[in-house]
């Protein structure tokens, strides 16, 4: 099996892309993948809606999807891989 066969989380630390992002960026996919909107996550962080698109728009550069979901969804799956329990629903917050 070669790293392209592998889901990301389990790739070595080095080859994860979860691993490239800042906190922010992942602060920013777990909200998104607990369902809260772009402002939503402005108002908690105290930032501007315009930082948390970026926040999310360079983690999907480097995660390689194209759109939140697909973000959401590789976080939320990388989440329940690594913590041994289901992903909350959404709108639920641990």
């Amino acid at each position: 099996m070669n790293a392209d066969d592998l889901r990301p989380w389990e790739l070595e630390a080095d080859e994860n892309p979860l691993t490239a992002l800042t906190a922010a960026e992942r602060e920013v996919l777990r909200l998104i993948a607990y369902g809260l909107s772009v402002a939503e996550i402005a108002k908690l962080r105290c930032c501007s809606e315009h930082t948390v698109k970026s926040h999310l728009g360079a983690a999907m550069l480097k995660l390689h999807v194209r759109n939140r979901c697909a973000a959401a969804a590789m976080w939320g799956a990388f989440e329940a891989a690594t913590t041994k329990r289901p992903m909350a629903s959404a709108g639920t917050m641990p």
